[in-house]
C-alpha cells in the first residue's frame, strides 16, 4: 500500500507538458541581459548590504 502511494507521488511530480526549448530558455536569457546592460553593477558593498538585508529578514520569520 505504501509503496503504491509513493508511486503515484513520483508520477504526479512530472513537468507540465508545455515545457520551454532550450533555445527559448537562452533567448529569455539573452533578452533579460539586454534590458539591464544600461544599469550599472552593483558594488561589492552593496551586494553584501543585500545579503545582509535578506539574512536579517530572514531570521525575523
Amino acid at each position: 500500500m505504501a509503496e503504491q502511494i509513493l508511486i503515484q507521488s513520483r508520477a504526479d511530480r512530472r513537468l507540465p507538458e508545455n515545457t520551454v526549448t532550450r533555445a527559448e530558455a537562452m533567448q529569455a536569457f539573452e533578452d533579460m541581459r539586454a534590458q539591464t546592460a544600461d544599469l550599472p553593477e552593483m558594488t561589492l558593498e552593496e551586494i553584501n548590504a543585500e545579503i545582509s538585508a535578506a539574512r536579517a529578514e530572514r531570521k525575523k520569520r
